[in-house]
């Protein structure tokens, strides 16, 4: 429930953090030109998707997320120091109580889009709980409290020990990561994640560009 008067899709972390996915993972791709543009699901890429195990098909969203996703994709300001992956290991060292207390002032917890929407998905894979406020007139959603679970713990410190040790790539490294990057941590815990979601690579669209001003 929210009460803003001019919505936008970052007002929604969850709904952002899906777009992010949906973008990264090759399942929807942008069609057309605004302000008649909109985003399609890309077939071929979901029914790869499909064809994995609940295993598999967890992971290739994580792994979109974490590997393959740029902060561009949902106009956040990108760069070398600037990535999901540090998103996550940053807010989760921010979590160090069980139950933290949401703080949206600036330079708070939850104040920028990147940090509300890596607590937004942490929460769609299970990591965390999230307990809302209602909101004030002519404010958006806002998060009470997140709730750190055992699961959560396990998942991202499999992930801070790649991170640490260099060996997990991010979207901005030059050399693009093989599909499966993270089956090496994961695997020995969940057996059936066997296989990893090729990523479609997009053909090149040829012709001249027009940048007008508004």
């Amino acid at each position: 429930m929210h009460w803003l008067k001019r919505p936008q899709q970052r007002s929604f972390p969850h709904l952002h953090g899906l777009y992010l996915m949906l973008r990264a993972s090759g399942m929807a791709v942008g069609e057309g030109a605004p302000p008649s543009g909109r985003l399609v699901l890309e077939q071929e890429t979901v029914m790869a998707w499909r064809a994995l195990n609940p295993s598999e098909r967890y992971f290739a969203l994580v792994e979109a997320w974490l590997v393959q996703g740029a902060p561009e994709l949902i106009a956040e300001r990108g760069g070398w120091s600037s990535s999901w992956m540090r998103s996550l290991i940053d807010l989760a060292h921010r979590l160090s109580a069980r139950r933290t207390t949401g703080d949206h002032r600036r330079g708070g917890l939850l104040y920028n889009v990147m940090d509300s929407t890596t607590a937004a998905l942490m929460e769609l894979f299970g990591w965390v709980r999230l307990e809302y406020d209602e909101p004030a007139a002519g404010e958006g959603v806002r998060v009470a409290a997140i709730e750190r679970t055992d699961f959560g713990d396990a998942m991202v410190n499999a992930l801070n020990i790649g991170s640490m040790n260099r060996k997990l790539p991010t979207f901005h490294d030059e050399t693009p990561a093989e599909p499966g990057v993270l089956r090496p941590y994961f695997q020995p815990y969940f057996p059936a994640y066997q296989r990893a979601m090729e990523i479609k690579e997009l053909p090149y669209l040829d012709g001249n560009l027009c940048f007008a001003s508004r």
